[in-house]
């Protein structure tokens, strides 16, 4: 394999077997041509519209096949350079005014204003630390209005900069306990927070709100979690994943084929049932994965594994699902050890097809998704990153809009 940096960021640390597992694109892609869709039976449940969908094509049948589009690359390193623009971007947050906001956590000033045309850093700011106004590792970036917000859930901070980089205030925030992901909220008037909170005798993963201004947290859902013979203690028995979709909050446990879509309120407005049964992994399968992965592999053990372990939002209604030798359903036919795909459906259940990515897991990194695009990390022929913008593209080569 190619010289491959070895310095990940916390939020990308993990193999890709337990990373990204559905990708959430735009709205308007149904296939036209009716004999090309395929759409769900909806019933109503307890006044929630339950869409369930029974029977899709053969995984790989070429009639459904996506594509990425490259429309721009970044090159973090040149011939002239005498440092890198970026040593290992974790995360890529494209501005309004066409510039990145990327965090790149092992220089020395972890956040950077890249302008993507002429490959350059606008502004290099930020401080990594664990003191009042500097940065830990677990990051949630945001624009709202005309700052620049970085949400940081290892140190319970708040940091305001304006857009060019000018630390504005940096402001504690109080949560009610432990706390995972954090994204941007629909609004855009405070972040959600994964966290847990107990009843009388357990403890559960919930949703809260903080406010921009308040910095307090509120309750606003309880998440997806494990059914009652799900087996304790090994990750393939699966963990809640979540995002935020256009306006709507989207979470499933990720050993249950069930996504459940709220509003912005924490109501649940629909559910989805998707065709997908789970397979048991055996002592095989696990060195055979080993084999190929090594010591990322070796985590696994014999049992039921996952569906899959993440969302990602590019627009507001469709969503892919990961697929692998090992994560696959238990009906799919084999895949070929070490390809990648993902299996793509609109949030209402029509079914779209699938997506090879461009990449296994260490050349391949999604670092955002909206907006119509992807940004993604990939690798030089020299093992150096490279940021690049790409399109997700049906087979009759329409794209996905933006929003």
């Amino acid at each position: 394999m190619r010289g491959i940096p070895t310095h990940y960021s916390q939020v990308i640390r993990s193999g890709w077997w337990v990373r990204a597992a559905l990708v959430a694109v735009g709205s308007t892609l149904a296939c036209d041509g009716e004999s090309d869709r395929v759409l769900p039976s909806v019933e109503r449940s307890s006044d929630v519209a339950v869409a369930t969908l029974e029977d899709p094509p053969p995984t790989l049948d070429p009639a459904y096949l996506w594509s990425h589009r490259v429309l721009r690359e970044v090159q973090t390193v040149s011939d002239n350079d005498a440092e890198p623009l970026l040593f290992e971007p974790s995360q890529v947050l494209p501005l309004s005014n066409g510039e990145l906001l990327v965090v790149d956590p092992t220089a020395d000033h972890p956040l950077v204003l890249v302008d993507p045309e002429s490959a350059t850093a606008r502004a290099r700011f930020g401080q990594s630390g664990q003191g009042p106004g500097e940065l830990g590792s677990r990051l949630t970036l945001a624009e709202v209005g005309d700052h620049l917000l970085v949400f940081d859930m290892g140190n319970r901070q708040l940091h305001r900069f304006s857009l060019s980089g000018v630390a504005l205030s940096s402001e504690s925030v109080n949560l009610s306990g432990p706390a995972g992901k954090a994204l941007l909220a629909p609004a855009g008037d405070g972040f959600l927070v994964e966290g847990l909170r107990s009843s009388e005798t357990e403890w559960h993963r919930v949703l809260e709100r903080v406010g921009i201004e308040s910095r307090d947290a509120s309750y606003l859902l309880r998440l997806p979690e494990p059914s009652a013979d799900a087996e304790p203690g090994r990750i393939q028995q699966g963990r809640v994943i979540w995002t935020v979709l256009g306006d709507a909050i989207v979470a499933m446990w990720s050993a249950r084929p069930e996504v459940i879509v709220y509003s912005p309120t924490g109501r649940t407005e629909h559910k989805l049932t998707l065709p997908l049964s789970r397979r048991h992994l055996t002592e095989g399968d696990i060195q055979r994965q080993v084999s190929l992965y090594g010591a990322m592999a070796a985590g696994q053990r014999p049992g039921p594994t996952s569906l899959t372990n993440e969302l990602f939002a590019v627009n507001d209604t469709i969503f892919g699902m990961l697929l692998s030798q090992n994560r696959r359903a238990a009906d799919d036919p084999a895949l070929p050890e070490g390809e990648i795909w993902w299996r793509m459906f609109t949030v209402r259940g029509e079914y779209l097809g699938v997506l090879q990515p461009p990449g296994d897991y260490e050349e391949f990194r999604v670092l955002f998704s909206g907006n119509g695009t992807v940004w993604a990390r990939s690798l030089d022929p020299n093992g150096y990153p490279v940021l690049q913008e790409l399109s997700l593209v049906r087979r009759d080569g329409a794209v996905i809009p933006s929003s």
